[in-house]
């Protein structure tokens, strides 16, 4: 009945429609910050001045506040018609009486007569780079976006499509990761750069790099990162590269062919929506990858070289840079002079690598331990293993989801057993870990000895825990365990990574210094804890400056020093007889201690009992945000948990009603 109302039947007095612009407005107002700003101040160059160029879909305030009623209701007759709806239902449902339904329900709606038609705006081609240049008083750090809009097929989609999309997704993949193997250099002009190829309108997409700089190095910057694609537009890919890519390919289609039995109603639906929509072919996912691996096995070195030399075309080409005022920013003279130069460059040699046939644990010699003692929780159909060092291991069986195992180790201590100290180094801790790589290899090595293997772990320390949380595919539980075995036994801290991390930390700090969301948050902090409470420190240079490479790595080899004071957790879809000999191999081969830590209460009280304070900033588009917390002591029980749960979701719905809803102001 929603359905069939949304479809034809909405009333839209005039009432709903005023009470609906104050809603719009504020929404809008709260989206305008220096970033929306000057989003849209590229749109013309990004859209070349197409119908995109002039609206954003929340509209323009002028015609929010003042249109006719009469033009909003005949907008929605105009395309909110039959001709132009579909109708997809997904679910536990008997077909026939729903069909039944949605023929007595639909049919009475009338055909639209003499429709408007509907048509499809074109992004007109340019052969000179189209340019701009954006600066805003509440962005302080450098950004540039160079793009290449190509034509996209609206036809319905064939084997062929599937082709060219596997291989502009390999190229742009691969593009990517060469680039993140020059980001993690200290000496790299950029901070973070990213290659796409994706859909920008419904006619086009668009072969996107985008690029942070340094402070400072915005030409440099540029000059090297568009290096990196000439290079790949010159002499192609290698054989390993490809090789690797179709490996992680693979395991994508596998990894999803192992779940199709629990696939989501929503994913469903999105199919559905896009064969309706957008002619993207519904396909069945083992009968495509029966056809990808055909595809696999033709690519040649030569096909993915024409791919990224036709994805890197002369025309209809754009450079949006976001600028600081101040700096030596990109001009448009600067950019075309920079690119002349590298595509020119015959100094510029093919990529090479050498990093094949290598394994997680290659060189170690790992000493298997034993389960010593087994019990089953009849109640909870979970098993505990006692292991020969110490370590327990809760496990259950599930395949609710299909081809998913999960694995949660938690420890009592985290950030309350730390000295004020070391609080600022331990909050950059995680960063560090992911950013040095691990055991033998750094992090762009360990993504190579990881291609084709859908398991992940990652270590984090909160206020009462430290936890290493991971998860795999069933077929990959085995290099899911080798990761946390590595993260106890051989965590890896490369000065090299801390150097690459301080640039990341001054950059954000200059970004954040005119960031409004930013300083309203340090100043609630300020308000309620004060200017010099250890524990809770606004993101200063002062904060930075107490970061220390030395400090992070011991904090990490303190918490992380006994594997047995880690409650270890594996849910999912693996057989305890799989299971059983991997625990052997790497849980209970772990070197452990006999001691058992707790956590201390290092609640922060407030700066007072009550706390009423406005602050004040200097805004561009002025917002108001307003904070209101009541701070009680609280008696833990599951039935208080979700009685509070409730409480907040009828104030919730309160808030919603009034200040939204009847008020339009929020």
């Amino acid at each position: 009945m929603v359905l069939h109302d949304w479809c034809n039947y909405l009333s839209l007095t005039d009432e709903e429609i005023d009470a609906e612009r104050g809603v719009i407005k504020e929404e809008w107002r709260t989206r305008q910050n220096g970033q929306m700003r000057l989003f849209q101040t590229s749109l013309p160059i990004t859209f070349n001045h197409s119908k995109y160029s002039n609206r954003l879909p929340i509209g323009l305030m002028s015609i929010v506040e003042n249109f006719d009623y009469k033009a909003l209701r005949n907008f929605y007759h105009d395309w909110y018609r039959t001709d132009l709806q579909a109708i997809a239902i997904v679910g536990d449902i008997n077909i026939d009486e729903m069909e039944a339904k949605i023929k007595t329900l639909f049919s009475k709606i009338s055909a639209v007569k003499n429709a408007r038609e509907r048509f499809i705006v074109e992004i007109p081609d340019n052969e000179k780079m189209l340019y701009s240049l954006g600066m805003d008083k509440e962005i302080s750090t450098a950004s540039i976006n160079f793009g290449i809009r190509h034509k996209k097929s609206l036809k319905d989609q064939t084997a062929a499509d599937l082709k060219n999309s596997l291989l502009e997704s390999m190229v742009a993949s691969m593009l990517f990761s060469r680039i993140k193997e020059e980001v993690q250099k200290p000496e790299a002009s950029f901070l973070s750069a990213g290659v796409s190829y994706g859909n920008m309108a419904r006619a086009n997409k668009a072969f996107s790099v985008r690029i942070s700089p340094k402070p400072g190095q915005q030409q440099q910057a540029f000059a090297d990162v568009l290096t990196e694609v000439v290079r790949a537009v010159n002499f192609g890919f290698t054989q390993s590269e490809i090789n690797r890519t179709i490996i992680e390919y693979s395991n994508y289609y596998e990894t999803q062919i192992a779940k199709e039995d629990d696939k989501s109603h929503e994913s469903i639906i999105n199919a559905i929506k896009g064969d309706y929509l957008d002619n993207e072919k519904i396909t069945d996912i083992e009968q495509e990858y029966v056809i990808a691996k055909q595809l696999f096995e033709s690519f040649t070195l030569e096909d993915l070289h024409n791919t990224i030399k036709r994805l890197y075309s002369k025309n209809n080409r754009y450079l949006n840079v976001t600028g600081v005022e101040g700096q030596n920013n990109l001009t448009e003279e600067e950019a075309l002079s920079i690119i002349n130069k590298v595509e020119n460059n015959v100094s510029i040699t093919a990529y090479t690598e050498a990093f094949e046939g290598k394994t997680l644990i290659s060189g170690l010699n790992i000493q298997a331990g034993s389960i010593t003692n087994t019990e089953k929780n009849k109640e909870l159909g979970s098993t505990t293993y006692t292991l020969s060092n110490g370590i327990k291991v809760h496990y259950k069986f599930a395949n609710k989801q299909k081809n998913i195992v999960v694995l949660n180790a938690i420890s009592y201590g985290g950030k309350s057993l730390l000295t004020d100290d070391d609080l600022p180094s331990s909050d950059l801790l995680e960063n560090i870990v992911q950013m040095s790589g691990l055991g033998a290899y750094t992090a762009t090595e360990l993504l190579k000895v990881l291609a084709g293997k859908t398991a992940s772990m990652s270590p984090s320390l909160s206020e009462i825990t430290e936890n290493l949380n991971g998860s795999s595919s069933t077929k990959d539980v085995e290099t899911m365990l080798q990761l946390m075995y590595l993260y106890f036994e051989n965590p890896r801290f490369d000065e090299q990574a801390f150097q690459v991390l301080q640039g990341v930390i001054d950059n954000y700090l200059i970004k954040r210094s005119k960031n409004i969301d930013e300083q309203m948050k340090d100043g609630i902090t300020t308000t309620l804890y004060g200017n010099a409470n250890p524990r809770k420190r606004v993101f200063d240079q002062g904060f930075v400056n107490d970061i220390s490479f030395n400090k992070i790595k011991s904090v990490y080899l303190d918490r992380f020093a006994n594997p047995a004071d880690f409650e270890f957790y594996i849910v999912g879809d693996v057989k305890a007889e799989e299971l059983e000999p991997l625990l052997e191999k790497y849980v209970a081969s772990l070197p452990t201690i006999n001691n058992k830590e707790l956590f201390k209460d290092v609640t922060q009280e407030w700066a007072s009992n009550k706390v009423d304070q406005d602050i004040f900033l200097a805004m561009e588009d002025p917002k108001t945000n307003v904070n209101i917390a009541f701070k009680m002591d609280y008696d833990y029980s599951v039935k208080n948990e979700f009685v509070t749960r409730a409480l907040g979701a009828i104030i919730q719905l309160r808030l919603t009603e009034t200040l939204r809803e009847e008020e339009g102001g929020v």
